[in-house]
């Protein structure tokens, strides 16, 4: 899937609902060759909390994005697992997200879940709407294509979050996007130029 979204649907972004307790080298080989293509990649890390650790792929923080889950107020999650070392930890509301589940589960078409796998999307679509206004609205191109990039996106989400006193990175996206289109284009420029 990773493959076919890569060379035949040409994606920016993959989002990884999904976590392993081992690394599986067909994924891994497979990440590696989107991260070469510059496909942007985000997994979530777990929902054992604590005493397991962060999940395939998204303990790969070199080549792809974790997402931890915090609740309403930026708090971690209680299932989220401990913060990854020399990592940026981001963490976005994975608490009460209310889903639409196909009728033919029989657990009702709508239902608010938690975990890790529900701020995972929400993350991508952040950093997809930073990437739509970056090549819509920024003239350096060269900057343009380091937002592509994994390492430049998260320099950018970074940016917009707040340290958390147990180490997570909370995204706070809402603080850029409420000011004025100069401020937004400069907070781009000085925060990527860093």
């Amino acid at each position: 899937a990773i493959e076919h979204a890569v060379k035949k649907w040409k994606v920016d972004i993959i989002t990884m609902s999904l976590g392993f307790p081992k690394p599986i080298e067909v994924i891994e080989r497979t990440i590696k060759k989107a991260f070469a293509e510059n496909v942007i990649i985000f997994a979530a890390t777990s929902n054992g909390g604590p005493n397991q650790d962060v999940a395939f792929p998204a303990c790969a923080h070199d080549l792809v994005i974790g997402v931890h889950s915090c609740d309403a107020y930026g708090n971690k999650s209680f299932f989220s697992p401990e913060p990854l070392e020399n990592s940026h930890n981001f963490s976005v509301l994975g608490e009460a997200i209310e889903s639409r589940w196909p009728k033919h589960l029989k657990i009702g078409s709508t239902q608010c879940r938690s975990g890790t796998s529900y701020p995972t999307p929400i993350a991508a679509g952040m950093a997809a709407n930073l990437l739509l206004y970056a090549r819509m609205k920024l003239p350096d191109q060269q900057l343009v294509k380091e937002i592509e990039q994994c390492a430049g996106m998260k320099k950018l989400l970074k940016s917009l979050s707040k340290v958390t006193t147990e180490g997570y990175s909370s995204l706070r996206p809402w603080d850029l996007w409420s000011k004025s289109e100069d401020v937004i284009a400069a907070h781009f420029l000085v925060h990527m130029t860093r």
